[in-house]
């Protein structure tokens, strides 16, 4: 190929005339790129996936440092005048609550190695108390009461009360647990008859304790 204004000839790769500069119009032809757009869905799809997957086993443990004494006094106070036994063992520290059913099975010979057993042994306990509150109210001749939670007042453990609930945990034999901070609760819960003739308060006391950053119920 030649110059079209001075005639002289180009090589191949000559897109402009290297004596006067004319511009030839030839270009570098380009290399057909290929189609990434599966591979960056793929990876984005996988990264979502473990994105999910770390959210679903961490967001629980995260959740529970966010927990204050009043979300367990509420969450406890439900379980009671439902009569959920596991949301009851679900709010007590690990080790606290393997301490309580081996003192079960002391007292009350529950296999300490049947965690249901001891589930339904709470249920039993929560079911008393409403038969407690039938009794007590005379509610079985209204067939039927409800039940609210108005109120809950917390007194904050001193230092030498905290230390005086780590010595009752060593001496329940349960070691690698230590209480940083503890509360006293009272709960005010409010029980009526459904055709609300009667309606009567019962407090309810116990105590949260704060073990590696997270509230628990602590029962002993």
């Amino acid at each position: 190929m030649y110059c079209g204004k001075c005639g002289l000839k180009l090589a191949d790769i000559d897109y402009y005339c290297p004596n006067c500069g004319f511009d030839t119009g030839r270009r570098p032809e380009k290399k057909p790129q290929k189609n990434n757009n599966r591979l960056t869905i793929l990876i984005v799809l996988a990264a979502i996936a473990v994105f999910l997957i770390i959210a679903v086993a961490v967001l629980p443990n995260l959740l529970l440092y966010l927990r204050t004494p009043e979300m367990v006094a509420d969450k406890y106070i439900t379980a009671i005048m439902e009569g959920d036994g596991d949301d009851v063992a679900s709010l007590i520290h690990d080790d606290v609550w393997e301490a309580i059913i081996d003192e079960l099975e002391d007292y009350y010979y529950i296999d300490h190695s049947d965690e249901d057993e001891a589930i339904d042994y709470i249920d039993d306990e929560l079911y008393d108390f409403r038969d407690y509150i039938d009794d007590m109210y005379n509610y079985s001749y209204y067939k039927k009461w409800d039940w609210n939670y108005t109120a809950t007042y917390s007194d904050i453990y001193d230092t030498s009360d905290v230390r005086e609930l780590n010595k009752e945990i060593k001496e329940r034999d349960i070691y690698g647990v230590k209480v940083t901070d503890a509360r006293r609760m009272e709960a005010t819960i409010t029980v009526h008859s459904v055709n609300g003739y009667e309606s009567h308060n019962i407090v309810k006391y116990f105590t949260v304790v704060k073990i590696n950053g997270i509230w628990y119920l602590y029962e002993n």
